[in-house]
């Protein structure tokens, strides 16, 4: 059994307004965080506790207030907590004076779900929750006015981990550590905007630019350089998964197997439903977290024939047809230089192209799910990939690649539709 490490990647902290501000003033936010492992796995469905503490004035400062949260992660290891919801040990929450001092806020998590608890991190609030100050702000009275679920200010400048901000700006935002996170949106979803207004700005995930829109269409903030460029991590915008990329000749390839869907038991068929399925090597979650999902040939092409089609990749990019492999197995090693051919090809293709090899297309022993037991295969042993080519000697077969841990060539042939393997999506 795989052994996890702790570790904490924390996403954003937002303040929750549980009810008008008028009304009542809100004594909870909003803190989201993914859990993973020590290489970057994240840990899924899994019963997790969390100890959060605000510290007051610095890191290590007096813990003012301590809650306990007992929660299980979801398919991406996200977590979801209401800070000042938790199970109270220490402090009261609507007794925190949050306009007396700066507050840190320090996570403890075990990922058995006991009181075990490891440190994960100290981090301070630059964004103070404005809601909660208010009736301590200012003097004595808040400057904040509610509109329904929102809140204004029209008076003088907003400082965010300043208390002198500059009078020519309406906010300033300082630090030394951190950053400014925009939302992030594909051109699709930001294109799906209602009325944006002149001046509004988005981080662009299909073109790796910030976007800002000039009151007739939305306009690209970076120059050339800015640019995605193979070799960068590609950001899935669907369940935002992490891919690292190569080119390799002309072509720019994904160096880790597609991850993408809802994992079913290897003994189902996955079937046109509107859902991506996924086999996971011995119905294990993990193990698409490391090496990827597996899927049969119609689930990848979602039910199209169509050679090169997008299929199941991510915008952007496609499944490679068998020329495509060809091309980038002949630049690896060009001995090969028959595409047609069937069997073991080439001098020491399979050697560049596995984990560790020199071409950076990091081909990973990930097995396979047998197409009519639905028993799970050669895991460690042997890499199989589809391409999105149908076999024209036989039409209920699909060209596939394969590499061995013991063999420096590459392999070449047709298989059943029903297998699942591995993909790889290449770039438009």
């Amino acid at each position: 059994m795989k052994k996890f490490h702790l570790s904490l990647t924390l996403l954003f902290i937002s303040i929750l307004f549980i009810s008008n501000l008028k009304a009542q003033t809100p004594q909870s936010f909003k803190y989201q965080a993914v859990a993973r492992d020590n290489i970057g796995n994240v840990l899924m469905n899994q019963d997790v506790s969390f100890k959060i503490s605000i510290k007051q004035s610095s890191i290590t400062g007096e813990i003012v207030y301590t809650e306990i949260h007992n929660v299980i992660t979801n398919q991406f290891g996200l977590v979801n907590l209401e800070i000042g919801n938790g199970t109270v040990v220490l402090g009261e929450f609507e007794n925190i004076n949050w306009g007396d001092a700066i507050f840190f806020i320090q996570i403890e998590m075990d990922i058995e779900g006991g009181s075990n608890y490891q440190l994960m991190g100290v981090s301070q609030l630059l964004s103070v929750p404005y809601a909660l100050y208010a009736e301590e702000a200012g003097n004595t009275s808040s400057l904040w006015n509610s509109n329904g679920d929102n809140i204004y200010y029209n008076d003088g400048s907003v400082g965010i981990g300043t208390d002198n901000p500059d009078i020519s700006a309406t906010l300033e935002i300082h630090s030394t550590n951190t950053g400014f996170l925009p939302p992030r949106l594909t051109t699709e979803q930001r294109d799906a905007i209602e009325n944006p207004a002149i001046g509004l700005m988005i981080f662009n995930l299909s073109t790796y630019c910030c976007n800002f829109y000039n009151g007739l269409e939305w306009k690209e903030l970076c120059g050339e350089s800015a640019q995605w460029e193979c070799g960068d991590i590609l950001i899935d915008p669907r369940d935002g998964q992490n891919y690292n990329t190569v080119k390799i000749g002309d072509q720019c390839w994904m160096a880790e197997n597609l991850n993408i869907g809802t994992r079913i038991d290897g003994i189902i068929d996955q079937t046109n439903n509107g859902t991506i399925e996924k086999y996971c090597y011995d119905n294990d979650e993990n193990n698409c977290d490391q090496f990827g999902g597996l899927y049969q040939w119609n689930e990848m092409m979602q039910y199209s024939t169509i050679p090169g089609l997008q299929g199941i990749c991510p915008d952007g990019w496609h499944l490679a047809t068998d020329s495509e492999w060809f091309i980038m197995e002949n630049f690896v090693d060009p001995t090969i230089t028959d595409p047609n051919y069937q069997g073991w090809r080439g001098v020491d293709c399979g050697e560049k192209l596995i984990h560790g090899g020199s071409s950076g297309f990091e081909g990973l022993f990930a097995g396979l799910r047998k197409w009519d037991t639905g028993e799970f295969l050669k895991f460690g042993e042997r890499g199989f990939f589809w391409s999105s080519t149908i076999n024209p000697y036989n039409t209920t077969d699909c060209w596939f690649r394969r590499l061995e841990n013991h063999n420096p060539q590459a392999y070449r042939n047709g298989a059943s539709k029903y297998f699942g393997l591995s993909i790889r999506c290449l770039k438009d």
